[in-house]
């Protein structure tokens, strides 16, 4: 049976069939659409719908998410001990994951969830001439130095890239507090927006 993307990216659908499948998919998307008119929500938008605009309430939210950071007492993220387990008596070797400061959830949500999502891979005006698009884009700004002339599309992608980075190296997010960067990315916004 030739398998379409939809049941590869969501297993339970493989009982369904190409166009049964598709439509499915659509009326997942149209319900999410529906939820969003009867509780009011005009302003629905995600990677799903991406806008345009970087809308001020979600900027605001988050310089206001990333205010913790500024606490000299902060600490990210801890990393779990991987002791060898012993499920069923075999003895098995953990990789070490973090565990994350809730703001870091909350900055994930609100990088995907709100107007702040951008397309992560795609070339804007202001990134420098010769830029392809994809995962290179990621070295546009890439320390915190980079961030004192970024505009608000570049920080966007910049926040939209470490979710991104997170999923494929356990650990990403961490080293980009770490580095300074969500620091210079709080201060670059807090400077843009009263602009």
């Amino acid at each position: 049976m030739h398998e379409n993307w939809l049941t590869i990216a969501f297993p339970s659908f493989r009982f369904l069939s190409g166009s049964l499948a598709n439509s499915r998919c659509k009326s997942i998307h149209a319900s999410q659409i529906r939820r969003a008119k009867i509780y009011g929500r005009k302003d629905v938008m995600s990677y799903q719908k991406p806008t345009k605009v970087w809308a001020n309430k979600d900027i605001e939210r988050v310089i206001e998410v990333l205010a913790v950071i500024e606490d000299p007492e902060f600490n990210v993220a801890t990393w779990q001990d991987h002791l060898a387990a012993k499920p069923d008596g075999i003895k098995v070797k953990q990789v070490p994951y973090p565990r994350y400061h809730p703001v870091v959830e909350t900055l994930m949500r609100l990088s995907y969830n709100s107007s702040a999502y951008i397309d992560p891979y795609a070339v804007l005006p202001e990134d420098p001439a010769g830029s392809e698009p994809g995962i290179d884009l990621v070295q546009v700004v890439e320390k915190p130095q980079d961030l004192e002339s970024a505009t608000l599309d570049q920080i966007r992608r910049y926040l939209v890239l470490c979710t991104r980075g997170e999923r494929f190296s356990d650990g990403y997010v961490a080293r980009q507090f770490e580095s300074g960067m969500m620091l210079a990315v709080r201060r670059r916004l807090i400077k843009l927006h009263k602009e």
